[in-house]
């Protein structure tokens, strides 16, 4: 059944009648606010309620305890809850598909199953999605200044916020009201160099607003310094000697047998090889200058520093917002009209470029309207020519070299703007209490590109009659700026949406008014995203050459929801949405029914039941793709005799030259015939409160999801069948033993790999928690909590086999490679006695192995070979003391002293025991390499999990200034 618009102008219909009707009665009737106890907004639930504890689970992080716990940004408070597991994004995942963003993944459903909310409303997500696949929010585009706290909904929500909800919510609540002025500084550095922070905030209020017009404008300036690999150096995980461990050095410019390379390249000593005979004769090697020798360069005496590694990329924020509010005249109804801009500006540094040596197999192209082509602008026999300077072979030579351009390395400088602004507008008519909400936002990112090798430019450049490019460096601006382009794009997310909701009690009962909330709304999304003009010529491979993602996506939808107090101790909650999505043509209904039964006055039982889904993205079924090399292959039409080890027959005259193994590109494509991802999901748990001031709670969540979306070239089965192989038309070809003639069949242009609807997802486990506030003698008082998340099973189900993936480092294609460890606690002790509090917070993150069974990583050996091979290809063993990745605990210390009623100090120390991240060969995200010619490997450290580990301790000092 095909998208009829008119479902959609359905709901936009409804939803603008109760716009204009609502405010059409609330201009002559003005009718009263209904009397009785203040009621408050509670995440989850579009009922304002007089008590904040609902059926579900809800954790509440003020910004007190925020600033308390030493957190500055919106992305260090969500990275640090327990709930968050595999999946997350840090800014320090340099090697991410979305990179220089940071995102949240609730019980490690990854980040396209958490919904992250900001006043209860939707914000565009950011354009370079997560695996190129998964919509996320940037948790650093939310400016920290403003926020009043943070809520997060700890079970599905589909049933009231619609898609994306899955796992949970975080919703980041703004301050409605404030007088005064709030102004906060602070400064602090690493204890081991690097990572300097200066961070200001001023909040300004103006007006009176409940005498009708008022508000306040907020402004944040946030700096931090990159910190270096080369500033860690004598960390276990920043070493590149595993020679002591039966593998390779991988220190930049070693030779040797354990070396990186037989012939490495070496910063600043270009050299030349014949074509022909032993590159470890003398004779067989020209060095350019004086800076190495063959001798020098065999006795490790070339080696130099590796200056481009970050653990921590450079970054500078710019945010500013405000907010309006007040009464329309002459009615009862108020508005309430909220803008921010963001403006980040990060740069990621990945590694040199390395010049190419003896042959270039050209690049692969793709892009919007565009097939995949491989081996475009090729250059068989990449030389310089008998006449270079320096050479004195007589012959075209080959290449080892690195840039001649002093300092460049390849580096990503992203400067993105977020714009929002969310206007509504609040009211009572006809006994509804009405709330009419439309906004808009958009994410630009802009991303500019240096120190990437233009490979057709540099060959023309180096074999240039006139004037050659020197590798010795010295060349003209112009000469460096062909051969090592600036390069940028442009990509844009928008978002915007229009939405009204309605509630009224509708009779009494025994434990207070049932009420009935109604709504309807539309969102209208927009992602342009093309890759770089370069990806799709061919002229320079730089991140995200040839992903690309276009379209657009509207969503109507419709829900209601009926809060019932049954007894005085007993409430149920249920509610029912319909969503609506044009791009794929899908539809989906979602329940929701939860229950809270106060069975004594100091216990609560609690417990939830729904569906969730999670629609398909634009870059799942839009004009989207991205195309990759998938390594050599056989062409099993083409080439169709083997030998009897199974190897083909390259003496067959029956087999086409070239298409016994050869490098093939496969297409990462959207499908528009996806279903959403769906998922049940269960909560039950209680609130246990036997004594004043000692609280505890025990939630257990079970979450089953259907039909999760994922390339099917990561499925276990996925081969070259006819459906995935792409291919031309039979040609005139050249056969082993010298034949020629048409091909069986056409050659094979690329492999179609869409996304599917492939596997399914089972994980349960359980979030407890306790707090108690002691009164001291000296009437000081002591604070004492814990949280602790828990995963019983995280379960993957894929063609009838499961592969059981808690405590492991799977889901590796779903998940970034982050791993699922089973445990996660937050412990909190604070002391408070007069102008004095102190704060410290302990943060364990549990152990897991390098195995990932949905991978076909069963053991420790192939788990540490997955990413990093390299490290061990000397001899093939890897150290089994590597197969578990150890516990990592750390500890945070905040000191505040209040001076007066307008100042406030403090003294922060982030893991101030220097608690070790632990090592992590199976991990890959991390910063983008070591010795520049043995393979794009990360620094084994899991940048997702232990950033703070591998930050070491950090230290700042602030001040709070409150008028």
């Amino acid at each position: 059944m095909k998208f009829q618009r008119k479902r959609i102008a359905l709901a936009c219909t409804v939803a603008t009648s109760a716009v204009a009707m609502l405010g059409f009665e609330g201009a002559l009737a003005q009718a009263p606010a209904p009397q009785g106890s203040m009621r408050v907004d509670v995440t989850g639930t579009n009922i304002r309620r007089v008590d904040s504890e609902t059926p579900s689970e809800v954790q509440v992080i003020t910004r007190e305890e925020m600033v308390q716990q030493g957190f500055t940004t919106i992305s260090d408070v969500i990275r640090n809850l327990t709930q968050n597991n595999n999946g997350t994004l840090s800014t320090g995942f340099a090697r991410a598909f979305a990179t220089g963003a940071s995102g949240v993944s609730l019980r490690g459903l990854t980040v396209g199953a958490t919904l992250v909310l900001i006043d209860g409303q939707r914000m565009a997500g950011w354009p370079r999605a997560d695996d190129a696949q998964r919509q996320f929010v940037d948790l650093g585009s939310i400016p920290f200044v403003a926020v009043d706290r943070v809520e997060v909904l700890l079970d599905g929500a589909s049933a009231i916020y619609g898609s994306d909800a899955i796992a949970g919510v975080v919703n980041v609540i703004l301050k409605k009201d404030f007088k005064g002025t709030y102004a906060m500084g602070t400064g602090g550095t690493t204890v081991d160099g690097g990572g300097t922070t200066w961070n200001a905030q001023l909040l300004q209020g103006f007006g009176d607003v409940p005498g009708g017009f008022g508000g306040w404008v907020g402004l944040e300036y946030r700096s931090q310094e990159a910190i270096q690999l080369s500033q860690r150096r004598g960390e276990q995980w920043a070493i590149t000697d595993y020679r002591p461990w039966g593998g390779n050095d991988l220190s930049p410019g070693t030779w040797g047998p354990n070396g990186a390379s037989n012939n490495p390249v070496i910063r600043g000593a270009p050299y030349l090889q014949r074509t022909t005979g032993s590159t470890a004769l003398p004779e067989n090697n020209a060095f350019l200058n004086g800076n190495c020798d063959l001798a020098r360069r065999n006795a490790q005496q070339c080696l130099y520093e590796d200056d481009w590694s970050q653990i921590q990329p450079r970054s500078q924020n710019v945010n500013f917002i405000a907010k309006l509010l007040g009464k329309i005249p002459g009615t009862s109804w108020t508005y309430d009209i909220a803008g921010s801009y963001f403006d980040q500006q990060s740069v990621q540094v990945w590694r040199p470029g390395t010049i190419t040596f003896a042959s270039f197999g050209g690049y692969t192209t793709a892009g919007p309207g565009q097939k995949p082509q491989v081996g475009v602008n090729a250059i068989p026999s990449f030389t310089v020519p008998a006449t270079y300077p320096g050479n004195p072979f007589g012959a075209p030579a080959n290449i080892r070299a690195l840039s001649p351009i002093n300092g460049i390395n390849q580096s990503v400088s992203q400067d993105t703007g977020t714009s929002r602004i969310v206007a509504q507008t609040m009211g009572n008519a006809w006994g509804w209490e009405a709330n009419v909400a439309a906004g808009w936002t958009q994410v630009n990112l802009e991303s500019t590109y240096n120190g990437w090798l233009a490979v057709p430019a540099m060959y023309k450049a180096l074999n240039d009659p006139v004037k050659p490019y020197l590798l010795t460096g010295g060349n003209t601006a112009e000469q460096d700026a062909a051969v090592y382009p600036t390069l940028s794009n442009t990509i844009k997310s928008d978002l915007s949406f229009i939405q009204a909701t309605a509630t009224r009690d509708l009779m009494k009962l025994q434990g207070g008014a049932m009420t009935l909330a109604i709504g309807a709304g539309d969102v209208y999304r927009v992602l342009n995203s093309p890759n770089p003009e370069a990806g799709q010529q061919g002229t320079v491979s730089i991140p995200g050459a040839t992903t690309y993602a276009m379209g657009s996506q509207n969503n109507a939808f419709v829900y209601a929801e009926l809060y019932a107090p049954v007894l005085k101790n007993l409430e149920f909650d249920v509610a029912l949405r319909y969503d609506t999505y044009n791009k794929p043509d899908v539809s989906t209904w979602n329940p929701k029914i939860g229950a809270k039964w106060t069975a004594t006055p100091w216990l609560a039982l609690r417990g939830t039941a729904g569906t969730g889904f999670r629609a398909p993205y634009i870059t799942e079924s839009g004009n989207s793709g991205a195309a990759f090399n998938f390594g050599n292959i056989r062409d099993p039409l083409n080439c169709p005799v083997s030998l009897p080890n199974g190897t083909p027959d390259l003496n067959s005259p029956q087999n086409v030259q070239g298409t016994c193994a050869f490098s093939v590109a496969f297409l990462q494509e959207s499908n528009p015939n996806l279903e959403p991802e769906k998922s049940t999901q269960y909560t039950a748990g209680f609130v246990l409160e036997p004594v004043r001031g000692w609280t505890t709670t025990f939630d257990y969540y079970y979450i089953k999801l259907k039909n999760q979306i994922i390339n099917i070239a990561n499925t276990p089965t996925f081969d070259q069948t006819p459906e995935n192989t792409v291919r031309g038309a039979p040609q005139l070809v050249a056969f082993y033993g010298g034949q020629t003639g048409i091909s069986p069949a056409g050659l094979i242009a690329y492999l179609s790999a869409p996304f599917v609807n492939a596997q399914d997802v089972v994980t349960d486990g359980f979030d407890l928690g306790t707090s108690y506030t002691w009164t001291l003698p000296d009437s000081s008082k002591l604070l004492t909590s814990v949280m602790w998340s828990h995963i019983l099973r995280y379960d993957l189900t894929y063609a009838g086999y499961t592969a059981k993936l808690a405590g492991t480092h799977g889901p590796t294609a779903v998940g970034g490679d982050t791993g699922t460890p089973r445990d996660r606690v937050m412990g909190t002790i604070q002391w408070a006695k007069g102008p004095f509090t102190t704060t410290m917070t302990v943060n364990y993150v549990g152990p897991y192995n390098v195995t990932d069974p949905s991978a076909g990583h069963f053991d420790c050996e192939s788990g540490l070979l997955a990413a990093n091979a390299v490290r061990w290809a000397a001899n093939g063993f890897v150290p089994p003391a590597y197969c578990d990745v150890p516990s990592f605990t750390y500890v945070n210390l905040n000191i505040q002293y209040q001076f007066n009623k307008q100042w406030q100090f403090m003294l922060t120390g982030n893991n101030i025991f220097n608690a070790k991240a632990p090592v992590d060969f199976e991990t890959y995200g991390s910063s983008a390499g070591q010795q520049p010619n043995a393979g794009n490997n990360g620094v084994p450290y899991n940048p997702a999990l232990h950033q703070t580990g591998a930050v070491g301790p950090f230290w700042s000092l602030g001040f709070v200034y409150n008028f």
